[in-house]
């Protein structure tokens, strides 16, 4: 056990003291004229929120699956994004004026996904070959003729 009569609160200038802090600051990103501000950086337990749902594949066929997608993705952006930025987040999931659609919410969730390193924009020499983006799937199941220049995560609903 270290005695803590011995340690000094550092201002992080001090040598003998391991500073760990970041200084990271919020995310931002930008969907027309709104700003959406998220947490500076995300715990662990939400990074495995994060993987689970990239690794659970979708049958769009399955409006129930494709359901069970959008609530743990709006679950995970409730858990990052800020009070006032995910309440017009979910206005805009809804709006049919300001709409967020599907491209839009999947771009979102990839660049999330890197900017938290759940995984790594540039891969490394000894990680295995990229796979193939997941086609992104309409409401209504048939395959969507745009494309997404981001590779889908499984989410792609």
């Amino acid at each position: 056990m270290t005695d803590t009569s011995t340690l000094v609160a550092g201002n992080g200038t001090d040598p003998a003291i391991k500073d760990f802090s970041t200084g990271k600051k919020p995310k931002q990103f930008r969907i027309d004229d709104d700003v959406f501000t998220c947490a500076a950086a995300i715990p662990v337990g939400l990074v495995r929120k994060f993987i689970k749902l990239r690794a659970t594949p979708v049958d769009g066929d399955d409006p129930g699956q494709v359901e069970d997608q959008l609530q743990k993705v709006m679950e995970i952006l409730d858990d990052i994004m800020f009070e006032d930025s995910i309440k017009r987040f979910a206005e805009r999931m809804d709006s049919k004026t300001e709409p967020i659609d599907m491209a839009t919410l999947t771009g979102v969730m990839n660049w999330l996904m890197e900017e938290y390193g759940e995984r790594p924009t540039v891969p490394s020499s000894s990680s295995s070959p990229p796979q193939e983006p997941t086609t992104p799937i309409s409401m209504d199941g048939a395959p969507r003729e745009e494309s997404i220049p981001t590779p889908s995560i499984s989410v792609a609903i």
